[in-house]
């Protein structure tokens, strides 16, 4: 043993030393910057074994690559906490009830989908501060948030679906606010993702790390390109969360920009630094009254239809009669808690929430027997108590552990990402869709990188 050891240990060490290792390192962070745009690309095929993404391809190849590296250098450590354990507890027992449920072979190249997200917040955990660093998530934020709010402004100018890459390979989904009230031609914008929830979230989560490359972008080597463009997309970013006409974004989002501004503004006062002015301010603030200016002149029209949208998807919140009633969503998650009581060990498969309302006498008619829409009671339904509480782990942990950390200029862009993600949660199904999920875990790894750093 301790001669087969001894060999061992020379190969590695070869290996090490050598150029191979290193280009397996090279090639694996090639393959990270192409899994990272490819989330722009939200295209998929059901293989029957997975609901095959993009992301899901350089993302197969990397995971390769890491567990080869992990067998040439034995110096990485591999340490499981309660994160971990929870990981793995989620993925598990939906597995296992996802197996046992009904209507597997639909929900089971899902399930195998969703599988692959909470495995890539594993793997960038471990690679932070190695390939993903603050550096990168940030000019990756900028670029994402500048395409997704560009694209976003032509859609609503041209009243067209450009730049959305399902329209292209599918059939076009209408997003329109006229489906719902005939006296309004709006669209509901959508990025290049065919949501415009999904959209908003998009927004919301990189907001907070463009703006913190804006005020710190020497410390982040943020240069000329990079502050423009971050300008332009907040300007733009703002516009178009406001056309996603999604009235649970823009509620999350300005809470916690009321909550953020105090937070600073206090702060500033206590530390006598309340009347200086930094000029990413001055410039956002120049740019975004220009861009406010040039838009009521020329597109006053639509300013007030989409104040009238607004108001009326507003009004949709107190219509029982609507699915996208707070009403309709209460007896979402008061069906899923009765029938936890009925069935408090069992889990009906991932998925599988939007069966249950028969089960515990709703009130939800056949038309809006969709998927439980808080995710927390999805996953109690779906994977029963352990893989709730499991998933309760996976999304707090990181936020529990960012508020310990002493004062870090990234800090509070990752505290605001995880609050609004977690207010996402109660409210919509998108933490768990793969248009949104790869970028969930893309933040909730990188809190946890940073965190352990």
């Amino acid at each position: 043993i301790g001669y087969a050891k001894n060999i061992m240990e020379k190969v590695t060490n070869r290996f090490m030393k050598g150029g191979f290792y290193l280009s397996i390192v090279n090639f694996e962070k090639i393959l990270f910057f192409s899994l990272l745009v490819s989330f722009l690309i939200p295209l998929s095929i059901n293989i029957r074994i997975i609901e095959l993404y993009v992301w899901n391809i350089p993302a197969f190849l990397i995971l390769l690559l890491y567990t080869i590296r992990l067998i040439l250098n034995p110096r990485i450590r591999i340490t499981f906490d309660l994160w971990y354990f929870s990981c793995i507890a989620l993925i598990g027992f939906l597995f296992i009830f996802t197996i046992l449920g009904i209507n597997l072979d639909e929900n089971w190249p899902f399930f195998a989908q969703f599988a692959t997200s909470i495995i890539f917040a594993m793997y960038v955990r471990r690679i932070w501060g190695d390939i993903l660093t603050e550096k990168l998530l940030i000019k990756f934020s900028i670029i994402f948030l500048f395409i997704q709010s560009f694209v976003g402004i032509i859609q609503q100018l041209t009243s067209s679906q450009f730049g959305n890459f399902k329209s292209y390979f599918g059939e076009i989904v209408e997003k329109e606010i006229s489906v719902l009230d005939p006296t309004i031609s709006l669209s509901r914008i959508l990025g290049t993702l065919d949501q415009p929830n999904i959209f908003g979230n998009w927004i919301i989560v990189l907001f907070p790390f463009v703006i913190l490359g804006l005020y710190h972008k020497e410390y982040y080597q943020i240069n000329s390109f990079y502050f423009i463009a971050a300008i332009i997309a907040i300007a733009l970013s703002m516009i178009c969360l406001s056309f996603t006409f999604s009235v649970g974004n823009i509620g999350i989002f300005i809470l916690l920009s009321i909550a953020f501004l105090t937070w600073i503004l206090i702060k500033k006062l206590f530390s006598s630094n309340l009347l200086k002015s930094n000029k990413a301010t001055i410039y956002i603030l120049c740019f975004f009254l220009m861009a406010i200016g040039i838009t009521f002149v020329k597109y006053g029209d639509k300013i007030e239809l989409a104040s009238k949208a607004l108001e009326f998807r507003i009004e949709q919140k107190g219509d029982v009669k609507s699915f996208g009633s707070t009403s309709f969503r209460m007896e979402m998650n008061q069906s899923a808690i009765r029938y936890f009581f009925k069935h408090p060990l069992n889990g009906i498969g991932y998925n599988n929430s939007s069966n249950i309302y028969n089960q515990v006498q709703s009130t939800i008619p056949s038309w809006g027997e969709y998927r439980v829409h808080n995710v927390f009671l999805a996953i109690l339904v779906e994977g029963g108590i352990i893989a709730m509480i499991a998933y309760m782990c996976y999304s707090i942990i990181p936020l529990v552990k960012t508020l310990k950390i002493k004062e870090d200029k990234i800090k509070y862009a990752f505290l605001f990402s995880l609050f609004a993600s977690l207010g996402m949660i109660q409210i919509y199904v998108t933490p768990t869709l793969p248009e949104f999920a790869p970028l969930h875990s893309l933040l909730i790894g990188s809190a946890l990188g940073f965190s352990n750093k």
